[in-house]
């Protein structure tokens, strides 16, 4: 299970990334050569608790390798939350990383990696939050906790800021299902065009699939780290 989600959701963190001949197989599935760090980055009002980040942690544990899992919690305000995802990095400083990140996460993600140089995932990733989370101003529930949460107007002042017009093509992994029933996913791959993409059919905003994609998400970030 996850641990606290006071700073980040992870049990121990490893002196550098375990190798596949140290890890071993334990599922019989085809491991990368490294396992890179991999920072969690998850979405508005959510958690680094969600079905996606568990699944994450639980296949790095089977592998033996949870150490390399960072999950963040993230403030709603997005500086806030920018600087404690780059927190998060500073754990990887000089290992290989890999930032996950899933909806407004994936737009967290997208202009980390730009900055720390670093591959990216993803995962139905919000474009232009700082135009449609705006309906959101306000106290809100917290999908999660059940908390009430204040949304500023200045935080999507703060989210234009953070705004990557053309993400790199030899960074990126966009990973969405057509029928997101939050955001728009023919405007995630218009603006994620030249990068790896996998679309399905199917799936949702939580795309339900995600855990059969792992093992080529670690290698992705594997590859990217040589």
């Amino acid at each position: 299970m996850l641990m606290s989600l006071t700073v980040c959701a992870h049990i121990r963190h490893a002196p550098r990334p375990q190798r596949a001949a140290e890890v071993g197989d334990r599922r019989g599935e085809r491991l990368p050569s490294m396992i890179p760090h991999i920072v969690y980055l998850h979405g508005f009002l959510s958690s680094p608790t969600t079905v996606k980040a568990q699944a994450l942690a639980d296949h790095l544990a089977a592998q033996g390798a949870l150490g390399q899992f960072l999950a963040p919690t993230l403030p709603v305000e997005p500086d806030a939350a920018i600087h404690t995802a780059e927190a998060a990095l500073m754990e990887c400083i000089d290992e290989p990383v890999l930032l996950v990140g899933s909806s407004l996460g994936g737009f967290y993600a997208t202009w980390l990696a730009q900055k720390w140089n670093a591959p990216a995932v993803v995962i139905n990733p919000a474009v232009r939050p700082d135009l449609s989370l705006q309906r959101y101003a306000g106290v809100q529930t917290h999908y999660v906790t059940g908390e009430q949460v204040l949304v500023r107007p200045e935080y999507f002042e703060q989210l234009g800021r953070y705004r990557v017009s053309a993400p790199d093509p030899d960074r990126f992994w966009l990973l969405c299902a057509q029928d997101d029933e939050v955001l728009d996913s023919s405007e995630m791959v218009s603006h994620y065009v030249g990068c790896k993409q996998t679309v399905t059919r199917t799936g949702g905003h939580t795309f339900a699939d995600f855990a059969q994609y792992i093992p080529d998400i670690l290698a992705f970030g594997a590859e990217k780290a040589r």
